[in-house]
């Protein structure tokens, strides 16, 4: 059995405009907003110095200085040589490293077009009501890195999403 309740307004005992935190809908660990974005084109880079991996940025406002935010980035990296290659990823929130510190270390080992899928889960807590950028760079030690290859000429998405969790 399904119940529906239609109604066109709700108002408060003293006759203002409800919101849904006097309705008891909102509150702590709900989630305030979400911003999402996905690459689906190639990236590549031969430098042997962290550079923004375009593409592969979001912003997010907080609504509170209490607000956590809570970070998901999923994709892929390859490199394009058959010898041994060490190509690294970080995730920062405006210029800080954060959720992986000293950058994520991948190794191809004498295999050239072998992607690598990277995820990283990560509750920050940017104690800001401004606008906070998050962004992953990457840098190779030889040759070039890949972000958003799948194998040879199949492109992979890369997702970062930003939820909001209120406090």
């Amino acid at each position: 059995m399904t119940s529906i309740i239609r109604v066109d307004s709700i108002k408060t005992a003293a006759n203002g405009t409800a919101t849904a935190a006097s309705l008891g809908i909102g509150g702590t660990g709900k989630i305030g907003q979400i911003v999402q974005t996905t690459k689906t084109d190639l990236f590549s880079t031969t430098s042997t110095s962290f550079v923004d991996v375009t593409g592969v940025t979001a912003s997010i406002t907080p609504t509170a200085t209490s607000s956590k935010i809570y970070v998901i980035l999923n994709g892929h990296a390859n490199s394009s040589q058959a010898s041994t290659q060490i190509y690294r990823l970080k995730l920062l929130r405006n210029s800080t490293s954060i959720g992986i510190p000293s950058g994520q270390v991948f190794e191809s080992y004498g295999v050239s077009n072998a992607p690598q899928t990277f995820s990283t889960f990560l509750l920050d807590e940017p104690s800001s009501t401004n606008s906070v950028t998050y962004k992953l760079q990457c840098l190779v030690s030889g040759d070039t890195c890949y972000i958003g290859s799948f194998g040879p000429a199949v492109e992979a998405p890369t997702t970062l999403t930003l939820m909001e969790v209120l406090a």
